[in-house]
């Protein structure tokens, strides 16, 4: 709900409540060099018609692993999705990526 950004809420509360994964979260795994716990801000991108969400990314931080939790509608091609994870992946694996 962060920044009043409009995205497909039923879907989500629907995973949650199934227990099944959502179509729309992927997750990517990372080391930092330093110890933080917290989260970041949101970072979102929208369609231009509507203001509906398309793209959005944050982290959450315990000890030196983060977490960047990326919501990306279906034909999102972004950067950032390059070594998420995510259950449609074929894969249990994940792949620890070195932030800065």
């Amino acid at each position: 709900m962060e920044g009043n950004i409009k995205f497909d809420v039923g879907s989500l509360s629907s995973s949650i409540l199934s227990g099944k994964f959502s179509p729309y979260i992927y997750l990517k795994f990372g080391l930092y060099r330093t110890a933080m716990t917290g989260m970041s801000d949101l970072n979102a991108a929208t369609l231009a018609g509507d203001d509906s969400c398309e793209f959005a990314t944050w982290f959450y931080h315990v000890g030196k692993l983060a977490v960047n939790v990326m919501y990306a509608i279906q034909g999102e091609h972004r950067q950032g999705l390059v070594d998420t994870w995510h259950p449609t992946s074929g894969t249990n694996r994940f792949v620890i990526a070195a932030y800065p």
